[in-house]
């Protein structure tokens, strides 16, 4: 029932009020970043890797036994094959 905060460490919000059952976007231009997301007194954070001009990075916000849990991946698209 808790509104999820995500916002860079020591820096702006990046998601306020954000449902644990939504899919949000917005584009951000870090040289690095440390994010943190909480909701109430649960708080989780993660470290993003190097990003470069027009990469695409999903986090994923979940809670587990009352811990805000951050993780993410690089959003990639699969080379061409031949089958």
């Amino acid at each position: 029932d808790c509104k999820a905060v995500l916002k860079i460490t020591d820096g702006p919000v990046v998601f306020a009020n954000a449902s644990f059952a939504s899919m949000l976007s917005r584009s951000i231009n870090p040289v690095s970043a440390r994010l943190d997301g909480s909701c109430g007194e649960s708080h989780g954070s993660l470290d993003l890797p190097e990003l470069h001009a027009g990469d695409s990075y999903s986090i994923f916000l979940r809670a587990d036994a009352g811990k805000i849990i951050l993780s993410g991946q690089l959003d990639e698209t699969e080379a061409y094959r031949e089958r």
